[in-house]
């Protein structure tokens, strides 16, 4: 194997000695030894790792991770089938922050809701769009909302989950901590969000805001002050946008 090429690309990426760090050695490790039983590893067989085999590796593994990425356009080979340095920074930065984990996460959540919905909850990707959800949540009984179903739409970035997600009513709701658009007033949706946090995890906060709602930290500061001081009168309007937008 020449100089160039993914050699050199391995030597720059593992630092100047071409050697890994033990955070590196285990990346790479568990992520090519999936390639083909017993051959991918980047080790020799005295289990030191082996730089001209890792860069062999690594060509492959690029290859077959990002081939499905976009029809055409996800391939980090030129023309001429050689490895394209430039082409393929760009697609390994998209697989490792934006595509794999968050889409395998996301999988997974799917997978979770589907088979353990939250009560009175509902929701799942648009089509083939794991980043875009729809949702729908039944009215908590024994209040305002009840026997009407609230439907959301969630947007996810490729930072998911070390984001929050972007969660919208589209059904209009009579509530202090969301406004006439849909934008809801939720802690775990800005500073308090966790990784460890899902989909799932929101639909149950949105849930418990619509039955305890927080008029302490308004979105719509005269519902707050509504339900504050007249709270009859937050009811009997709160039930009437419920039966006039939600059945």
């Amino acid at each position: 194997m020449s100089s160039g090429g993914p050699f050199q690309t391995a030597r720059s990426m593992l630092g100047r000695a071409g050697q890994p760090s033990s955070s590196q050695e285990s990346f790479l490790d568990s992520s090519l030894s999936g390639l083909s039983d017993g051959e991918a590893s980047p080790r020799a067989n005295n289990g030191t790792f082996d730089l001209p085999r890792f860069c062999g590796l690594f060509q492959s593994f690029l290859d077959s991770s990002l081939s499905g990425l976009s029809d055409g356009e996800a391939s980090p080979r030129a023309n001429n089938g050689t490895f394209d340095l430039p082409r393929r920074q760009p697609l390994v930065g998209h697989l490792a922050v934006g595509g794999s984990r968050s889409a395998q996460r996301l999988v997974k959540e799917v997978q979770e809701i589907n088979q353990e919905p939250p009560p009175g909850c509902s929701a799942g990707p648009k089509g083939d769009n794991l980043y875009e959800w729809a949702a729908a949540v039944d009215g908590p009984e024994k209040t305002v909302y009840e026997g009407g179903t609230f439907f959301l739409e969630l947007s996810l970035g490729k930072e998911y989950p070390f984001e929050p997600p972007k969660v919208t009513f589209l059904t209009r709701i009579y509530h202090c901590n969301i406004d006439s658009h849909g934008t809801i007033c939720l802690d775990v949706l800005r500073d308090r969000w966790s990784p460890t946090m899902s989909i799932k995890s929101v639909l149950y906060c949105i849930v418990s805001l619509m039955s305890d709602c927080n008029p302490h930290d308004p979105l719509v500061s005269s519902i707050a002050q509504q339900y504050l001081n007249n709270r009859s009168e937050f009811e009997r309007t709160a039930r009437l946008w419920t039966q006039r937008y939600a059945r």
